[in-house]
């Protein structure tokens, strides 16, 4: 398949020239399938500078494992610690507008450690793991603010919000190679670009049409060379 216009999807062509669709999960290409059909789950496009709206997902499609009552299942300090961490996660949410807290969080690594946990007992539930402590009933409670089970979505999410902040500050995406202020940051901003050059040329690239959308809208430069 050959590279398609961006405007042909919708887009301004002023950053970003082509999108290959080719990396988009085939049949010739099954490493991409899983990662791709997550993250269409996860991203919708709303308005014209990239914010992100996060779908619930449908909890029809997880395992029937039969959800019993908090009081039957969980002492009444287990649901209390959960309840607990659960409204910081809304606080936290109201605050910064998502629900990806950094693995390092420094102001409350209780927090994000609870989160982590979140995602490891829910990969349980889903593979049917009956020491898991997550229920149908929170499930349904942390996809309603918007949580995200992957791991690796959540951490692209991160660091896009990361950018969100840089450019309210700075007025661009142009994140110096050298930034000590957030190293990571910068070496994210260079990976972007690199795997859109990978995908661009049909190497196997993390980057899909849903995350090339959402950081042109942010009027991301994926060639800086081509722009000067």
């Amino acid at each position: 398949m050959e590279p398609l216009p961006l405007k042909s999807q919708g887009l301004s062509t002023h950053t970003t020239p082509y999108f290959d669709l080719r990396s988009e999960p085939n049949e010739t290409n099954p490493r991409q399938e899983g990662k791709r059909t997550c993250e269409k789950d996860f991203f919708a496009h709303n308005g014209d500078i990239g914010f992100l709206q996060v779908k619930r997902q449908r909890t029809s499609q997880l395992p029937t494992i039969l959800d019993e009552e908090s009081a039957a299942r969980f002492r009444p300090y287990q649901e209390k610690q959960w309840r607990d961490q659960f409204q910081k996660l809304i606080q936290y949410k109201l605050k910064n507008g998502h629900c990806c807290v950094p693995h390092s969080y420094s102001k409350d690594p209780i927090l994000a450690r609870w989160v982590k946990r979140q995602r490891y007992q829910y990969k349980k539930f889903s593979d049917n793991n009956p020491t898991s402590t997550m229920t149908t009933r929170r499930i349904q409670e942390l996809e309603s603010i918007g949580f995200i089970w992957q791991s690796h979505a959540s951490a692209w999410l991160e660091k896009l919000n990361d950018l969100k902040v840089f450019k309210q500050r700075m007025g661009h995406c142009n994140v110096p190679s050298h930034y000590p202020e957030n190293a990571s940051l910068s070496t994210w901003v260079k990976c972007q670009r690199r795997q859109y050059k990978l995908n661009t040329s049909g190497a196997s690239s993390s980057m899909t049409l849903e995350r090339c959308r959402v950081l042109q809208s942010l009027s991301f430069v994926f060639e800086p060379q081509l722009s000067k």
